[in-house]
């Protein structure tokens, strides 16, 4: 299992959502946390956004 930091930005920006996006945002989390191989294009989609790009994800 890995741990997900989430830094300020990300926790703003996660605070403002709306419930249905909320969901697939926690949907996600949960996959990168719990699942060892995450899929290439979670990852990269991910990466995208700069509040995540610094996150980091261990075991």
């Amino acid at each position: 299992m890995r741990r997900v930091i989430r830094s300020a930005e990300f926790d703003e920006f996660y605070n403002l959502l709306p419930s249905n996006a909320l969901i697939k945002v926690k949907y996600a989390l949960n996959i990168i946390a719990d699942i060892k191989v995450v899929n290439t294009k979670l990852a990269k989609k991910a990466h995208r956004y700069r509040f995540l790009r610094a996150a980091h994800f261990s075991r």
